[in-house]
């Protein structure tokens, strides 16, 4: 369904946007954006508020992509030293175990254990 044909622009914008007002019955003008004012609400309504709204945002583009890129690194430190902790714990553990079969064999043989 065609709601507006305009075949040339002698009447301008205003004609236009006149004929697609009148197309659309549920047209509400206050719905209109203005481009004319900052679009980005977050951004402190400094003049350049655009380039700061973009700078924030490459900012934290690039923390993301460096966070991309350390994640491996922390992930494979991380296990270095949990593998460090285990190894540890587990020399000691075997020396744990040295001794206490130390001394249950020389309880077996009713022999007092040398520590």
């Amino acid at each position: 369904m065609v709601l507006h044909v305009q075949r040339d622009y002698s009447d301008g914008a205003e004609g236009l946007a006149k004929a697609i007002r009148k197309a659309d019955p549920n047209y509400d003008p206050k719905k209109d954006r203005d481009l004319r004012v900052d679009d980005c609400p977050d951004c402190p309504h400094t003049p350049g508020g655009d380039a700061n709204c973009c700078v924030q945002w490459t900012l934290w583009s690039v923390m993301l992509l460096g966070l991309r890129f350390l994640i491996p690194d922390i992930f494979y430190g991380a296990r270095w030293i949990v593998m460090k902790a285990m190894g540890s714990i587990k020399t000691r553990a075997s020396q744990e175990l040295a001794v206490l079969k130390a001394e249950l064999a020389a309880l077996k043989q009713n022999k007092p254990a040398a520590s």
